[in-house]
C-alpha cells in the first residue's frame, strides 16, 4: 500500500558544536607492480620470518601499556643514541638491521617518546633521503619489519596509546609499504596500522550486505573509544555509504553496537555525520522491503534526540519529494522517532526539533508550529498507513505488517503526559489518528491497547465526553475513535495474542467475567460514583455512559462485518468475541447495576442478524437487538436515580446519547455500506 504525499518539509537551521578528537588517519597503500630493485631486502627473509613468527608467539603474553611519558632524551642525545645503534650493528654500509629494529624495540617498550625522537634522528624527515641519511634506505623498511617482528601485538598496542609511540608506527608502517610492497611486509604494516589507530583497518569485499556484518562483528572487538574512528574508516570507502544502508540485515545485538558508534561519530562532529546520514537517506533502496527501516531502526536505538530529530526530518522530506514509494520513508522516520524521550518528540511534533527555538514572534512561532503539526500528521498517517496493512497480501507476506514501528512510537508517546500524568493534546490526536490504521499489525495494536489500559478515564473522557471539565465545549468529541479501538484492538482475530504485563489484554480491558471487571468496570464505576454525588453534572454523564456503551457494542458489529467468514468458520475466534463483548457489556452494565445475564445473548443475537442476506431485515435486527440492551440498560439507570435523588435526568441522558451515537451509527455507516 502507499500514499501519495505532497507537500514539502520545511527545514530549520541546524547549529551544532564539533568536538574534535586526534586526528588519525588510516594507511593508504600505494601498491606498485613493480621488479626487486633490491635484493638486500630479500635475503634470508624466510629463515627471518620463522625466528620472528616464534618469537613473537613466546612475546604475546598479556602486555600492560606503560604510564604516559615524556622523552628523557634531548635532540643531541637522540643523535647520539641513533650513533650508536647504527655502529653496534655493523655500521651504515654493513648495516644488521634485524638488530637495529630490535634495539628501537627495546627502547619503544619502555619509553616511546624516545624511541620516536632517535627513530627520527636515525631515519630523518622523509621517508627517501636519497641515501644521505644515516642508514641506506633500503634498510629502512628492514628496520621496520624488523621492528615489528620484535613485539607482540599488545606491545604494540601499547605503545599506540603514546601520541609519539603512535607516530613511531606510523612510519614505520609508511615505510612498509613505500616502493615494491609484498605481502610479508603488507602483513607487518597492518599489524603497526592497527595499533596505530586501535582496531583494524575494516576488511570489506565489495558486498553491501556482507560488509555490514563485518562492520558489526568488528565493532564487537574494537574498544569503545575506537569505535566511532571505526566506522568513519569505513564511511570514507567508496562505497561506505552503501554498507551503512543495509543495516536492516543486522541483528539486535550487532544493530546496538552500529547505534553506539553512530551516537558518538554525531557527538565528535555532528554536522558530518547528519550529512552522512541524510546522502544515506536519499539513496534509493534497492533491496527486499523487510530490511528496509534497518538503518531508521539503528538511529532509533542512539537515543539521541538531537540525532534522531535530524534524521527523522531529512526522512520526511524524503518521503514528501516522491510517489507512493517514497512515501515508505515516512516509516523512516516513525521508526527513528520511537527513540526519541518523551520531551524530545513533543518538541519534535510541534518545532521539527528536539528542542524548541530560542527565539521567534508569537505570530511567528504559531504559524511555525502549524506548518510543523501539519508536516508531522501527514507523515504519521502516510506511515499508519503502511504499516496497517494487511498481513497477507495477495497470498504473500505483508512485510509492513510485523513492523513494530507503530508500536515503539506508541510507548513514547504513552509516556507524552504532564505533572499530574495526563497525556498531552498531541499524545492524544496521535491516539485518534492511530486507532482506525492499525491493520494486522500486532505491535500496534498491543501499544495502542496498553496506551488506553493506562490513560482510559483521559482517553475516554476526550472522546465520549461533549464538554471540557472546565465547562467549555470538548472539540475533540468523538465516540467514533473509541469504537474504531475496540474493533481493531478489542475485537481482531489476533487480539487473543495481545498482553499487557504478561497478562491477556483484553480481558484487562473488558474484565475476565470471575470478578475483574477490567478498564471498562472501572470507567462506568468512576461515571456512577459521580453521577451520585451532589451537583454531579448528569447530562454529561448520562451521555459519556450512552457514547462508552455504542462505542463497546458497535465495535463488536463493526468486527462482525468485518470477520464475518471467521465468525462462521473459527469456533475459537467467535467463542473469543463472544467472551470479549459479553465480559466487556458485563462489566458496564454491572457496575451500572444490570444483571450480567441481561446482555449474554446480546453478541449472538448481532451475529445472527449478520447471516440476513435482506439489507432491510437484517437492519431491522441489528435496531432489535441494541435496542433491547439499551431498554435494559434505562431501567437499570432509573432505578439507580431512585436511590440517588441527584442523579435526575441520568437516564434521560444516556438515551439522548445512545441513540445519537447508534442510530447514526446504523443509519449513516452501516446502511451505506
Amino acid at each position: 500500500m502507499g500514499l501519495k504525499v505532497e507537500g514539502g518539509v520545511a527545514t530549520a537551521h541546524r547549529e551544532t558544536t564539533e568536538v574534535k578528537k586526534p586526528e588519525v588517519k588510516p594507511a593508504i597503500a600505494k601498491i606498485e607492480n613493480k621488479p626487486e630493485n633490491h635484493g638486500a631486502v630479500y635475503t634470508n627473509r624466510g629463515e627471518s620470518d620463522n625466528q620472528a613468527n616464534f618469537l613473537r608467539a613466546r612475546l604475546n603474553a598479556k602486555f600492560d601499556a606503560p604510564a604516559a611519558q615524556t622523552g628523557t632524551l634531548t635532540p643531541d642525545q637522540a643523535q647520539q643514541k641513533a650513533d650508536e645503534i647504527i655502529k653496534n650493528n655493523g655500521g651504515k654500509d654493513n648495516l644488521d638491521t634485524d638488530g637495529v629494529g630490535r634495539d628501537l624495540a627495546e627502547i619503544a617498550k619502555n619509553n616511546p617518546a624516545d624511541a620516536w625522537a632517535v627513530t627520527q634522528a636515525m631515519l630523518g624527515d622523509k621517508i627517501d633521503q636519497g641515501g644521505s641519511g644515516k642508514v641506506e634506505e633500503n634498510d629502512k623498511d628492514e628496520i621496520a619489519q624488523s621492528f615489528a617482528k620484535n613485539l607482540s601485538d599488545d606491545q604494540l598496542n601499547a605503545i599506540g596509546q603514546d601520541a609519539d609511540g603512535r607516530k613511531m608506527l606510523e612510519r614505520f608502517r609508511d615505510h612498509l609499504l613505500s616502493g615494491s610492497v609484498h605481502d610479508d611486509e603488507r602483513a607487518d604494516a597492518a599489524r603497526l596500522d592497527t595499533a596505530a589507530k586501535g582496531y583494524p583497518s575494516p576488511k570489506l569485499t565489495g558486498d553491501p550486505a556482507q560488509d555490514i556484518k563485518t562492520v558489526a562483528d568488528d565493532l564487537k572487538t574494537i574498544p569503545p573509544d575506537k569505535r566511532d574512528d571505526y566506522l568513519m574508516e569505513v564511511l570514507k570507502y567508496p562505497y561506505g555509504k552503501e554498507v551503512l544502508q543495509r543495516a536492516g540485515v543486522l541483528n539486535n545485538e550487532q544493530r546496538d553496537l552500529l547505534a553506539t558508534a553512530i551516537n558518538e561519530a554525531y557527538q565528535q562532529n555532528p554536522s558530518e555525520m547528519a550529512g552522512i546520514l541524510d546522502s544515506v537517506t536519499d539513496m534509493d533502496k534497492r533491496f527486499p522491503i523487510s530490511e528496509w527501516t534497518g538503518l531508521a531502526d539503528v538511529i532509533r536505538r542512539t537515543g539521541n534526540d538531537d540525532l534522531i530529530a535530524g534524521y527523522a526530518k531529512h526522512a520526511m522530506s524524503v518521503a514528501a519529494s516522491g510517489g507512493p514509494e517514497k512515501g515508505a520513508w515516512s516509516v523512516d522516520a516513525l521508526t527513528a522517532l520511537g527513540g526519541m524521550s518523551p520531551e524530545g518528540l513533543g518538541n519534535f511534533i510541534n518545532f521539527g526539533s528536539a528542542k524548541p527555538p530560542m527565539y521567534g514572534s508569537p505570530s511567528t512561532m504559531d504559524r511555525f508550529i502549524e506548518m510543523n503539526k501539519a508536516n508531522f500528521n501527514k507523515m504519521l498517517t502516510t506511515a499508519a498507513n503502511f504499516l496497517g496493512g494487511p498481513a497477507n497480501n495477495v497470498g504473500f507476506a505483508n512485510p509492513w505488517a510485523f513492523d513494530p514501528a507503530m508500536g515503539d512510537f506508541l510507548n513514547v508517546v504513552s509516556k507524552m503526559t504532564d505533572a499530574n500524568g495526563n497525556l498531552s493534546a498531541d499524545a492524544l490526536n496521535i491516539f485518534k489518528t492511530v486507532a482506525p490504521l492499525t491493520g494486522d499489525n500486532f505491535f500496534t495494536k498491543e501499544a495502542l491497547g496498553k496506551m488506553f489500559i493506562e490513560h482510559a478515564q483521559q482517553i475516554t473522557d476526550t472522546f465520549a465526553l461533549k464538554r471540557n471539565a472546565d465547562g467549555t465545549t470538548n472539540r475533540n468529541f468523538d465516540p467514533n475513535v473509541l469504537k474504531d479501538f475496540f474493533i481493531n484492538v478489542v475485537y481482531s482475530p489476533i487480539s487473543d495474542l495481545l498482553q499487557y504485563n504478561g497478562k491477556s489484554m483484553v480481558e484487562t480491558i473488558m474484565g475476565d467475567g470471575q470478578g475483574n471487571d477490567g478498564v471498562i468496570g472501572q470507567l462506568a464505576r468512576n461515571i456512577m460514583d459521580q453521577a451520585a454525588k451532589p451537583g454531579a453534572d448528569v447530562t454529561y454523564l448520562g451521555q459519556e455512559i450512552g457514547y462508552l456503551f455504542g462505542a463497546v457494542s458497535g465495535g463488536f458489529l463493526d468486527s462482525v462485518q468485518a470477520y464475518k467468514d471467521k465468525f462462521e468458520d473459527d469456533k475459537k475466534f467467535r467463542e473469543f468475541m463472544y467472551g470479549a463483548v459479553n465480559k466487556g457489556l458485563g462489566a458496564l452494565a454491572g457496575k451500572i447495576g444490570l444483571p450480567v445475564d441481561k446482555v449474554g445473548d446480546f453478541a449472538e443475537k448481532l451475529i445472527e442478524a449478520s447471516k440476513e442476506k435482506d439489507k432491510t431485515e437484517q437492519l431491522k435486527k441489528f435496531q432489535e437487538a441494541f435496542l433491547g440492551l439499551k431498554n435494559d440498560m434505562s431501567q437499570t439507570l432509573l432505578d439507580f436515580q431512585r436511590t440517588h435523588p441527584n442523579a435526575e435526568g441520568l437516564e434521560t441522558n444516556f438515551t439522548i446519547a445512545w441513540n445519537d451515537f447508534i442510530t447514526s451509527y446504523l443509519a449513516t455507516d452501516w446502511i451505506a455500506r
